[in-house]
């Protein structure tokens, strides 16, 4: 009997490991949404490593101040512009948002190109905050089209490989970022960014219209069929119906961005989702200044390898993907698609 157990435990582990790369083969869908996702991140990382190369070349005693700068840059565009892109991730369609955002992040990523002839903290600042608005639109659509696309029964195991996926693009993208700025100069650092938006889009083309009332999950290679299709249509239309009616009451976009944050204080069905936020923001105040002692490190002489700044910082990076890569599959062991 305990023979048979073990061996059960063991084929289980492993249909859990199968799992993932079976969703990839699987799913076409979920496939070209998940390499997007793949080749923008990878630019991305090389970008930041690029562009602290570029403030460090700026040469005044403010690298600390400026390293925070660019980081708040990198991050107000999405709190300031949730409301927004959540309420067109919400209302039209994904895929469309999410080519237009990439189309323009391309541009603006070969814009930065024109820091090395003439760097700027204030130019920096600009490209990064442009580019990180329409990043702001972008990740709401990328996340919200997994259910779309993905079987409930494997909606975990899709989460779980978008985090790998990302920790993964940091640790490759930082490493990488810090090898091209160190050898190849930061021309072809932003370039790659650019060049990965593109790829990012090229992948996106094999996507159908993602509507937000459009369901495509079960209807792809290898998927299980959804047990009832048209039951599923009905609830979509009375969740739609509701938030027209919610529309109607004369809420502006902001009323209903301040009363659906409210609730999340007063609602005691929402004390998971609270203690939730609560950790990403006492979270924020670790990463944060984690980000800027980064940059003051890999310019401590004593703390550099072979002495070079810019494959310091990318290394640096890189370890923190690492850390974030085992992090998803050592949860997903633990809690698997436990529901809370």
């Amino acid at each position: 009997v305990g023979g048979t157990m073990e061996e059960e435990e063991g084929g289980s582990k492993l249909a859990s490991a199968l799992a993932y790369p079976k969703l990839l083969i699987d799913n076409r869908l979920y496939r070209a949404a998940f390499f997007a996702s793949i080749f923008q991140d990878l630019g991305a990382w090389a970008n930041l490593i690029a562009s602290l190369k570029v403030i460090e070349s700026l040469g005044d005693d403010k690298t600390g101040f400026n390293a925070a700068l660019v980081f708040f840059c990198r991050q107000i565009p999405t709190v300031v512009l949730f409301p927004i892109s959540g309420f067109c991730a919400d209302r039209y369609d994904r895929k469309v948002i999410m080519l237009l955002s990439n189309l323009v992040s391309a541009l603006v990523a070969a814009a930065f190109v024109v820091l090395t002839k003439y760097p700027s903290l204030g130019l920096l600042c600009l490209l990064i905050l442009s580019k990180n608005a329409m990043g702001s639109f972008y990740d709401p659509c990328d996340r919200a089209v997994i259910p779309q696309i993905v079987h409930k029964d494997k909606i975990h195991v899709a989460m779980t490989l978008n985090g790998v996926a990302w920790s993964s693009m940091l640790a490759i993208g930082a490493a990488l970022g810090g090898v091209m700025t160190s050898q190849l100069g930061l021309v072809r650092c932003f370039l790659l960014d650019a060049v990965g938006f593109v790829l990012s889009i090229g992948c996106l083309l094999f996507l159908p219209s993602l509507r937000p009332t459009d369901r495509y999950a079960g209807q792809t290679l290898g998927e299980d069929a959804d047990e009832d299709p048209s039951a599923a249509t009905a609830e979509m239309k009375r969740v739609d119906s509701k938030i027209l009616k919610a529309e109607g009451e004369g809420k502006t976009l902001l009323g209903r961005t301040l009363s659906d944050t409210l609730t999340l204080f007063t609602d005691p069905s929402l004390r998971l989702s609270l203690l939730y936020c609560t950790m990403k923001a006492t979270g924020g105040l670790i990463w944060g200044p984690a980000d800027v002692l980064n940059l003051k490190f890999s310019e401590t002489p004593g703390l550099q390898i072979a002495g070079d700044q810019p494959l310091t910082l990318g290394i640096a990076y890189a370890s923190v993907g690492v850390g974030c890569f085992v992090g998803p599959m050592a949860s997903n062991a633990f809690f698997g698609k436990k529901e809370v």
